[in-house]
């Protein structure tokens, strides 16, 4: 027997490649609570009622394999751009937590579905969704993955859980890159948290992880932030190559301080 047609038709043919266009679209104990909230929620099942029910049935029904009887065959099971298409439709209409419910269901979810929730909850500003798909065990998240959340982390100044989610990635095997240290000292220098910016310096190099000069210019801008002009003239000269962005970001610093014969000599 065919299988029904998914409730948006432009979903049965569309090509994965197309999805995956589709999904780059967008480039405290009370928190901490919400985030409990929401991983709860998101382990529950769909709730009945609504169109979104009948996506979120469709999608389990050719997402996983249904017991076949002998004169019945398995619905035709989606790929993993059709998956990813219609999470990315969810997401759009306003049902980005029914999508994040979807994922208890699926035995192995494909890193292309988890990237596309965690890219809408990053378009939507959504940490606690997204922070419940990092803890779903069943979910094991890339390095990439986890910088997106630690983006999202850095666009609301919650500098202490960005700390938090690059402890997470290592306990859970997954070593930090210099994208993700500079991700989490983004984050901190947005919340002028400049002393913790900087510990991540020594601890990027003790991990084996060069920082480069867009780490350097965050590091700088994060003492600027701070009121620290002299740590950023420090960082300034020890740089090997320093850019227009690194000169920048130090006579903002020394303009914060009131330092304009330091900044002359820049």
């Amino acid at each position: 027997p065919q299988s029904p047609p998914p409730p948006w038709p432009c979903l049965a043919s569309r090509h994965p490649t197309a999805a995956a266009a589709a999904v780059g679209e967008g480039d405290g104990d009370d928190d901490e609570e919400q985030d409990n909230d929401a991983a709860a929620d998101a382990a529950s099942p769909p709730p009945p009622g609504g169109r979104d029910r009948a996506v979120a049935s469709y999608f389990l029904d050719h997402s996983k394999a249904a017991p076949a009887r002998p004169s019945m065959g398995s619905p035709s099971l989606l790929d993993e751009g059709r998956q990813a298409a219609i999470v990315t439709k969810l997401a759009k209409e306003g049902y980005l937590k029914q999508a994040v419910r979807l994922l208890p269901n699926l035995r192995a979810p494909s890193p292309l579905l988890v990237r596309t929730l965690l890219m809408a909850c990053l378009n939507t500003g959504d940490l606690a969704l997204a922070l419940a798909v990092l803890k779903m065990p069943h979910v094991h998240p890339s390095v990439q993955q986890y910088t997106l959340v630690i983006k999202i982390c850095a666009r609301q100044e919650r500098w202490f859980e960005a700390l938090r989610i690059l402890r997470d990635m290592r306990a859970r095997g997954a070593t930090p890159d210099l994208v993700a240290y500079t991700a989490v000292m983004d984050c901190c220098a947005k919340a002028g948290q400049w002393e913790a910016a900087l510990t991540l310096i020594p601890e990027m190099e003790s991990a084996g992880v060069r920082p480069d000069r867009v780490t350097y210019n965050t590091a700088i801008d994060a003492c600027a932030k701070g009121g620290q002009w002299q740590r950023a003239l420090e960082i300034l000269k020890g740089m090997e190559e320093p850019s227009l962005v690194s000169y920048n970001s130090a006579l903002d610093s020394c303009a914060k301080g009131g330092r304009w014969k330091e900044a002359m000599d820049l």
